[in-house]
């Protein structure tokens, strides 16, 4: 994304020093400045309210506060915690602390040490605050909200704490904590990092980190829902979740990468209406054609110079669980980067071999040009009807890809100090726990309708995507 868009505010500041909105404001006037006189636009993403809002109306009081304040400040709260600085504000605000937030430290050590830089109350530095010029007064602005339904926010909250902690979240703790990670409050307090020095100090068990940070996501989701549907309830975008979606539908257009057309997946086989990929990855390997060629493919999709070629896909279900369906690959890895996975494989009852490794990918043939061929596996035609497994840095050489044809039921087996095995199918949690092994594994009688132009060539796009030529 960063080669066909420049992004601006990534790594401002090591983990070891503060960052506060001020900086910010300062930074991204700059950047704003600098792409106004290039004539370009700036898209303003992610983020809590408090930063939006500083685009919108003045949120800095450019109060000067000394480092003896500062310090006098957080010796204070190191003494006597939370309830001493509220204690020491309310003396110097007698009329009372209007709407501060007082369960929030970062925002009563600011109020403290600025009613004491300047001697005025929290209400007076209010006043003059709100006298404050709107930023950004002479640049046409537009907001939108992009929201999803409770339960796609609910799955996304679940892949995102189980892919943090299978790609290594504690391991990454750790290195920061010898960064300086603990004398950056807002750092260490995030979502993620607070229950994972939870696990550190021993207050929570490693089966707790998961539902423990599910939890909080949780919390700040819908604080910061609330706070956007109440000031940008008038241009919102629901993402829909799929369901119904290409109900009755003719034909499915996808922007985007391999990733985006995946999500579609459910629904194209569902309703077996084809999916056609408009490009707008760095591969796009099940792409039909790019946004460049689109003037010259609508026409002849629309004139019916098509096919629908039926890709083959994986059916996979845990020990007494239904059938699920992967189109490009089902991995199974340790729940630990630290460590390595231990499984055992099975054909038709049949012990094909024992692996230690970091996972293992089964794959389609659409989708060997993905993980499988990042793992060093082999690449299928897509008309193969086959399905491929492939270890990931498997302990012994000689653990190297398996074909294995249409028909058989392979079983995975997971084996004693193997770490919560996570199981991933095309890059979207498998299941919503940890499944119950054996886990079940065959090509799909389903097939997903891909749509492409009728002089479509799977060897020229693999000599152009992979730079053959």
């Amino acid at each position: 994304e960063q080669t066909r868009v420049k992004h601006h505010g990534l790594d401002l500041a090591n983990v070891d020093q503060g960052y506060d909105v001020s900086q910010y404001n300062k930074y991204a006037a700059a950047i704003i400045e600098e792409v106004y006189q290039r004539k370009g636009k700036v898209l303003v993403v992610g983020g809590s309210g408090f930063y939006l809002r500083s685009f919108f109306s003045a949120v800095v009081d450019e109060v000067m506060v000394s480092n003896e304040i500062k310090n006098s400040v957080e010796e204070l709260y190191q003494l006597e915690g939370l309830d001493g600085l509220i204690k020491k504000l309310n003396n110097l605000n007698p009329s009372g602390l209007g709407k501060l937030d007082n369960l929030n430290p970062v925002r009563v050590i600011k109020a403290l040490e600025r009613c004491m830089a300047t001697g005025s109350t929290l209400l007076e530095l209010k006043v003059e605050f709100e006298k404050k010029p709107t930023p950004y007064c002479n640049f046409q602005k537009k907001t939108c909200l992009v929201d999803r339904g409770d339960e796609d926010i609910e799955n996304l909250i679940k892949f995102r704490t189980q892919s943090m902690l299978a790609n290594g979240l504690i391991e990454e703790v750790e290195g920061l904590i010898d960064r300086g990670l603990l004398h950056n409050y807002p750092a260490s307090s995030s979502v993620g990092y607070r229950e994972i020095l939870s696990y550190l100090r021993g207050e929570l068990s490693r089966d707790e980190i998961g539902p423990a940070i599910a939890l909080s996501t949780r919390q700040l989701v819908s604080k910061q829902r609330k706070w956007f549907r109440k000031y940008y309830q008038a241009d919102q975008i629901l993402i829909p979740t799929g369901e119904e979606l290409l109900n009755l539908d003719d034909a499915c257009f996808v922007v985007g990468g391999d990733g985006t057309l995946l999500g579609m997946m459910n629904e194209a086989v569902r309703y077996n209406v084809p999916v056609a990929g408009i490009q707008h990855g760095k591969l796009g390997f099940l792409a039909t054609f790019s946004p460049e060629e689109m003037d010259h493919f609508l026409p002849v999709l629309f004139a019916g110079q098509y096919q629908v070629r039926q890709r083959s896909m994986i059916a996979y279900k845990e020990a007494g669980g239904e059938s699920r369906f992967a189109l490009n690959d089902l991995v199974i890895k340790s729940g630990s980067n630290a460590r390595l996975a231990r499984f055992s494989v099975y054909v038709e009852n049949e012990r094909v071999a024992d692996y230690a490794c970091d996972g293992i990918v089964f794959s389609t043939p659409t989708g060997s040009t993905a993980y499988n061929l990042a793992a060093g596996g082999p690449i299928a035609h897509p008309d193969a009807q086959v399905v491929l497994m492939t270890p990931i840095s498997a302990h012994t050489l000689t653990s190297r890809s398996v074909v294995f044809p249409a028909g058989v039921t392979l079983q995975v087996k997971a084996l004693a100090n193997t770490e919560e095995p996570f199981v991933s199918a095309d890059g979207q949690p498998a299941f919503d726990k940890t499944p119950d092994f054996p886990v079940q594994i065959s090509l799909a009688q389903e097939t997903f309708p891909l749509l492409e132009v009728k002089d479509h060539s799977h060897f020229r796009v693999l000599r152009n995507k992979l730079k053959w030529d």
